[in-house]
């Protein structure tokens, strides 16, 4: 897997891309300010949800972003089947 935008090689494409990505994960409120003064005020709660944004370590293009509960694993959101690419195209298949 590659940055879009440098060329710079993440990882491999037979694992997750985010795991070659910079990770960032920030509080809710950072992005979505309060809109009232007092107990409720729109704001996502931190203990609920966190923004966990991948960014390429090269260029520090945005990636992906995640919302997702604190300590939840990080999403495997594409797989892709390269054997089966390489079938199609008449490559032989290396394990």
């Amino acid at each position: 897997m590659v940055c879009r935008r440098c060329g710079h090689e993440l990882i491999s494409a037979r694992e997750n891309y985010k795991k070659g990505c910079l990770v960032y994960v920030r509080n809710p409120a950072e992005i979505h300010r309060p809109r009232t003064n007092g107990a409720y005020d729109f704001t996502p709660d931190p203990s609920w949800c966190l923004y966990v944004e991948f960014y390429c370590p090269s260029c520090g293009t945005m990636v992906d972003v995640e919302v997702l509960p604190p300590g939840h694993p990080v999403c495997n959101d594409i797989e892709v089947n390269l054997d089966a690419l390489k079938k199609d195209q008449g490559e032989e298949v290396v394990a």
